[in-house]
């Protein structure tokens, strides 16, 4: 369900300039470096991802690393692991482990993200896909304690679910469209991004609008949407 990623459309929420490099690693394996430049307000970021996927059955596995950094210097760092198990061509289990640095890479100030659920893959055309996820993840937060402060360990349980598709028209435009749903004792988030790519030589051009309300307590849901744009070198 990619939590730690849906998440931060709260930070890096328009997108000008992105790449994909595709990667043959082997028959098995393939993989691909994303690249861009992201604004948020007068904080630009820089990101960069490199991604590993084996697709075989019953047995997949996607492996992320994702570097970024603000206009300030501040640096995030993050490593993800998602295996999946094949019950069947339709559905299947799926675990989701990450961890996430904030200044630098090291384990002084960091997230950890342990879960995973239960999926199916209602659709897997060539031109169509469409699945739907439930699933549960705890998220622990460590920050270093400083001489104005103690050290800050908190760990909250969330659950949720989240559906998302793509449709191939005429091999030209791909349109593609997630939304998740997770709630924990005292936050309730809910995020969507429909997008629409067209391709272009050696790769697409992509549109998307993003939105993400969330919901503390008992208080009024706080709700924020953007659009991005972006250059890729994959459709």
């Amino acid at each position: 369900m990619n939590v730690f990623k849906r998440s931060a459309f709260l930070y890096a929420p328009i997108t000008l300039l992105s790449m994909a490099l595709p990667l043959s690693v082997s028959a098995d394996w393939t993989g691909g470096v994303e690249g861009g430049t992201v604004l948020d307000g007068d904080n630009p970021t820089t990101s960069l991802e490199f991604i590993l996927k084996n697709l075989d059955r019953p047995f997949s596995h996607e492996f992320n690393a994702q570097w970024l950094s603000d206009s300030e210097g501040f640096d995030t760092y993050e490593l993800s692991y998602e295996p999946k198990y094949w019950f069947s061509d339709m559905t299947y289990a799926f675990g989701e482990g990450a961890i996430k640095t904030f200044g630098s890479a090291s384990l002084d100030n960091y997230q950890r993200l342990v879960g995973g659920g239960l999926g199916i893959e209602l659709i897997n055309t060539e031109t169509q896909n469409l699945f739907a996820e439930v699933g549960a993840f705890q998220v622990t937060s460590i920050v270093a304690a400083t001489e104005f402060a103690p050290e800050f360990n908190e760990s909250v349980v969330s659950s949720g679910f989240a559906v998302g598709g793509t449709q191939l028209i005429s091999d030209l435009i791909k349109l593609e469209v997630d939304a998740e749903f997770l709630s924990s004792d005292n936050l309730d988030v809910s995020t969507a991004e429909a997008g629409i790519s067209v391709r272009i030589p050696n790769g697409a051009l992509k549109y998307s609008f993003n939105y993400i309300s969330s919901t503390l307590g008992e208080q009024e849901p706080v709700e924020n949407s953007t659009s991005s744009i972006s250059v890729k070198y994959d459709f």
